[in-house]
């Protein structure tokens, strides 16, 4: 099999009969203008002439592009099959049927024939749906984990029973908020779990070659700049593989190629040319983006569509739920069982205090809306500009885009006996009902029902 890099988490994997591309992102910026590209992309994948399959990982738009989907153009999408984890929405595979592809949805932990190539698709238990892909063929083998959280020894043993690897494809490096801009250690530690994890991989998997990738990308806006510092750089990566594994790092600038058993190949090229793209961040030449300011009533008003749509007519069900996520957050910040039990019989709810930094205002989010109130931006939960804030209330992931982009602060001083984000939690946790809503999963009374169920009895466990 030969493989082809296009850019950050996607490539070209190609036997004698499949042109397989995977996870195509190649232009603009995403998560709300909060993550730019590294590198330039020196070909988009419509202008890829042989492509036969698509596999998206999962729909967060660095994976599964809509910009790069709709540049297919309309005659050769029916020449060309994409691949997708079956779901319950099955909302990625109707979209993408919709705009003329062929689509067939691939059943989890079953190996599936595509004429030259074998697939195994599994998925990473985590609350976004992430999935991975074995790729075999003529005796060789790819794995791509993407950004899939595997570092459990039965998740690694499970993908090693299948056979062995040549080539594993994995992210390197964190990809969400990780503090404001003084906890420079909170960064360290947590590039750090994202290394020893790409170590660990390779260890428990052997395979021969390790490909760093999925963390090709930036953080593009004014606001989020800092989270650059501490990130993972692909040298670093290359070190650690090197110093501490058998296997090889396989380093790909956007738009090599290699053939996988071939002989080894040289990374000093392409590392150079990475090197060159990570000065240039935050420079006059890439110039980090600056967000418009939204008008106090267009916010309020905002906020009260929403609220009205998932909460207010959705109510007793969606008092529930939220009643719930509250009861964990005060759980994560240490109150006392019993008291919290008390407020979940009342469904309290935590309302969220909002600092919007342009306005330089305080707002107090609830099931209400959003309203004005005399607060200094220490006594809030969160910190945020007024076009982030706006992004919430009309996206369904916007919230989700917020949290991966890092354009928001927690309060400075967070009492250590906290758990991490317990003062955000109290913000996002008003956007987890939209998006499980959009995940097509169950929101109605009794689900939810089972749902406290369950973690009241995972959370009197001794």
């Amino acid at each position: 099999m030969d493989i082809q890099f296009v850019n950050h988490a996607s490539y070209v994997l190609r036997s004698d009969a499949i042109s397989l591309l995977v996870d195509p992102w190649s232009q603009g910026e995403v998560f709300n203008n909060g993550w730019a590209l590294l590198c330039p992309t020196p070909i988009a994948p419509c202008d890829i002439a042989d492509i036969t399959h698509i596999w998206f990982s999962h729909e967060h738009p660095d994976h599964f592009s809509v910009a790069d989907l709709q540049a297919f153009p309309e005659d050769r999408r029916a020449q060309i099959k994409v691949l997708f984890q079956r779901t319950e929405d099955q909302r990625v595979i109707d979209y993408c049927h919709k705009l003329g592809f062929q689509t067939e949805e691939l059943p989890l932990n079953q190996w599936y024939n595509l004429q030259d190539m074998e697939l195994y698709c599994g998925s990473d238990p985590n609350p976004y749906a992430d999935s991975w892909l074995l790729a075999c063929s003529a005796g060789q083998s790819v794995l791509n984990l993407n950004d899939c959280d595997l570092l459990e020894a039965h998740s690694c043993d499970h993908i090693a029973s299948l056979g062995r690897i040549d080539l594993l494809c994995t992210q390197f490096s964190y990809a969400a908020w990780q503090g404001n801009p003084a906890d420079v250690v909170q960064r360290q530690a947590e590039a750090k779990v994202h290394l020893d994890g790409v170590v660990h991989q390779a260890k428990k998997l052997q395979p021969d070659y390790v490909l760093p990738f999925a963390s090709h990308i930036w953080f593009c806006h004014e606001e989020n700049g800092y989270l650059n510092q501490e990130a993972n750089r692909i040298d670093q990566v290359c070190d650690a593989l090197l110093q501490q594994t058998s296997s090889q790092p396989l380093v790909l600038y956007p738009g090599d190629r290699w053939t996988i058993g071939s002989v080894a190949h040289d990374n000093t090229v392409a590392l150079a040319k990475f090197a060159e793209q990570y000065k240039t961040i935050g420079t006059a030449q890439r110039p980090a983006l600056q967000a418009e300011p939204v008008e106090r009533q267009e916010l309020i008003t905002a906020a009260q569509v929403f609220v009205q749509r998932y909460y207010q007519l959705k109510a007793p069900s969606s008092f529930v739920f939220l009643a719930l996520e509250s009861f964990r957050n005060r759980a994560l910040g240490g109150a006392s069982l019993l008291t919290n039990l008390m407020q979940l019989v009342l469904l309290s709810r935590e309302s969220a205090k909002v600092y919007v930094t342009d306005h330089k205002r305080s707002y107090e989010l609830s099931t209400r809306g959003l309203v004005e109130v005399e607060l200094g931006q220490a006594d809030c939960d969160l910190s945020v500009g007024s076009e982030s804030l706006l992004h919430c209330f009309r996206v369904a992931w916007g919230a989700e885009a917020l949290r991966i982009n890092g354009r928001f602060r927690e309060p400075d001083k967070v009492p250590e006996a906290l758990a991490w984000r317990h003062y955000p939690n109290r913000f996002f946790n008003y956007f987890l009902l939209p998006r499980r809503i959009s995940l097509g999963q169950a929101s109605s009374f009794g689900a939810l029902a089972k749902q406290l169920l369950n973690k009241l009895v995972r959370r009197l466990k001794p």
